[in-house]
């Protein structure tokens, strides 16, 4: 049996550009160590201060300015995709002679959020099948537009593609910028944004993030050392979702989190690590810990629960691809402590996900 049958999926490159670095060693190291780059948004006020204060966000360095993801999405994407395929031993991917096949498994904000056009998104639409903005043309493209658990439901059509020899290797992205007037009043209004009138609330952010994913097969043929391996992606839908300040049930987020730890060899005693999308949002703090105290009884006591949108902020539909770099680098740097760490993503509209990250074997 191969690799790929057996489902043996190992990552090989990782690559992140988001408030706290131009990188994923930067910004890796500055979420590890609780720094966090929240500053005043000067394109936008907050209407609940009594003075005029601007919002605070997370915003990339350079500014990206006032404008919609869909504009941001070459500076967001291109830097960690050159990362991520340097890292995997990729440079020369694409070139004349290469016959490599791979894929791209993109994790994007909905097209119809409130700021896009529809213009804007079916110019976005043509140009990713026509020209695509990336320095080399992959073999197929897939968009995935769920939210904060869009990246998990990228790796697993991913990892689906590699089962399937479809592909050889696949990068998984994921991309997102909350940083746009019209999409912050929309948050407004919603309730949603953490201002001075609302203390439970989510502070913007704006990223782009990668890893490149293949079979243990692949990489031992690449003579490639693997960063970290990974188990299967479990996803559900939750069917009483969150509304409001009001949690969902939770049947789906537990059911997940239990097939996840069910998954990882070393079963739930090795998990010390877990790492969520928490970002101030009261649902979400609800939500989990309902599922928590159902599913991860089994989970040490002493487990950590990293949640980075702390440091960097909301970046929705990167938050699974920058969660996976964050646990990949936990591990090369052993500070991970256990054998595993829980990677769990949670969208609004009802996707839940998860799946386990694992050290690298020492050798191939």
């Amino acid at each position: 049996m191969t690799a790929a049958q057996n489902g043996s999926f190992v990552i090989t490159g990782l690559g992140l550009r988001c408030a706290l670095g131009q990188n994923t060693i930067q910004s890796c190291a500055a979420v590890r160590a609780g720094i966090s780059r929240f500053l005043e948004w000067p394109y936008m006020k907050d209407p609940t201060a009594e003075e005029e204060t601007a919002l605070v966000a997370a915003a990339v360095v350079p500014d990206l300015g006032n404008c919609h993801w869909i504009q941001k999405f070459p500076d967001l994407l291109i830097q960690p995709l050159l990362e991520s395929l340097w890292a995997a031993d990729l440079a020369n991917l694409g070139e004349i002679g290469d016959k490599t096949r791979w894929g791209m498994f993109l994790s994007i904000p909905p097209l119809d959020r409130p700021g896009i056009e529809v213009e804007d998104a079916q110019e976005f639409l043509e140009d990713m099948q026509d020209k695509t903005p990336i320095p080399c043309e992959p073999a197929s493209i897939a968009m995935i537009s769920k939210g904060h658990a869009g990246a998990l439901l990228a790796l697993d059509q991913a990892m689906r593609a590699l089962m399937e020899n479809s592909l050889d290797l696949c990068v998984v992205a994921g991309i997102d910028s909350l940083l746009e007037t019209e999409f912050l009043s929309y948050l407004m209004e919603e309730r949603k944004l953490k201002t001075e009138a609302m203390p439970a609330g989510l502070i913007p952010g704006e990223a782009g993030a990668c890893i490149v994913l293949e079979t243990a097969e692949h990489a031992r043929m690449r003579k490639v050392q693997p960063l970290a391996r990974l188990t299967p992606v479990r996803i559900g839908i939750e069917t009483a979702p969150a509304y409001g300040e009001a949690p969902g049930r939770a049947d789906a987020l537990a059911k997940v989190l239990g097939t996840a730890v069910a998954d990882a060899p070393c079963g739930a005693p090795g998990i010390h690590r877990i790492i969520n999308d928490l970002n101030g949002e009261r649902w979400r703090f609800l939500e989990w810990a309902m599922a928590e105290a159902r599913v991860l009884t089994n989970v040490p006591a002493h487990r950590r629960l990293w949640h980075p949108a702390d440091c960097f902020g909301d970046i929705g539909a990167a938050s699974g691809v920058a969660h996976l770099c964050i646990a990949v680098r936990a591990f090369q740097r052993s500070y991970a402590v256990g054998e595993a760490i829980l990677v769990s993503n949670a969208s609004d509209i009802g996707e839940r996900a998860a799946t386990v990250v694992l050290p690298a074997l020492s050798k191939n």
